[in-house]
């Protein structure tokens, strides 16, 4: 962690395996338990850490901070995990629709040792998906393939001339434009096997997508 001599709570030895967090939580050099935490992101051991630093001054035990993060879920649509595939891959829910929360969630996902990175993503509204098309062409760098749905429109008219498949191009090889949801679900089974990351993103309706998949 940064800036550790200045921190009374830090965290050793942390280690990412498959969505999940490990890490000694150690206070002014002391270790005091070893704590998991069911969801990844640099974030969330951030936030982790400051949560397990306040329980254990008000008094909350070691033992029993290390209970209470292993039963957190994370806050819903944001890299929420909704299940496994026949294949094994595991498959995660997230809202981000900006360039930076997709470049920052796809980074996060990175650290935790999967052998690959699937995003299926719904671009959110022509206007923003025309103004930052640059950003956009650049955000999923991280990702070994991408299936891009349909663009949620929301009220919107399509004034711009963009759609999901001029996005897709301009991505590049390791995207696939599949617009409808069923075409998105047929390239996740087609393509996600054991050790695979599956991310379905977007602040529309992309979450229908899990309605089509065989989850476990």
């Amino acid at each position: 962690m940064t800036r550790e001599s200045t921190c009374d709570f830090t965290a050793k030895a942390i280690e990412h395996h498959r969505g999940m967090t490990s890490f000694d939580l150690v206070q002014t050099g002391k270790t005091l338990t070893r704590v998991t935490i069911p969801i990844m992101g640099r974030h969330n051991l951030y936030n982790a850490l400051a949560a397990a630093g306040a329980a254990i001054l008000s008094g909350v035990s070691p033992k029993d901070v290390a209970i209470g993060l292993a039963a957190f879920q994370g806050a819903k649509r944001r890299m929420e995990r909704r299940g496994t595939l026949p294949t094994g891959a595991l498959v995660y829910d997230d809202y981000g629709h900006h360039p930076d929360e997709i470049r920052a969630t796809l980074a996060g996902a990175k650290e935790m040792g999967f052998s690959r990175i699937l995003c299926a993503y719904q671009p959110h509204t022509y206007s923003r998906t025309a103004g930052l098309l640059e950003e956009f062409s650049t955000a999923f760098d991280g990702a070994d393939r991408v299936f891009f749905a349909d663009v949620y429109a929301a009220r919107e008219q399509n004034l711009w001339g963009v759609t999901s498949e001029t996005l897709a191009e301009r991505v590049g090889e390791c995207a696939e434009y599949c617009g409808s949801f069923a075409a998105v679900a047929e390239a996740i089974e087609r393509e996600a096997r054991d050790g695979d990351l599956v991310i379905v993103m977007g602040a529309g309706d992309i979450f229908h997508v899990f309605d089509l998949l065989d989850l476990n």
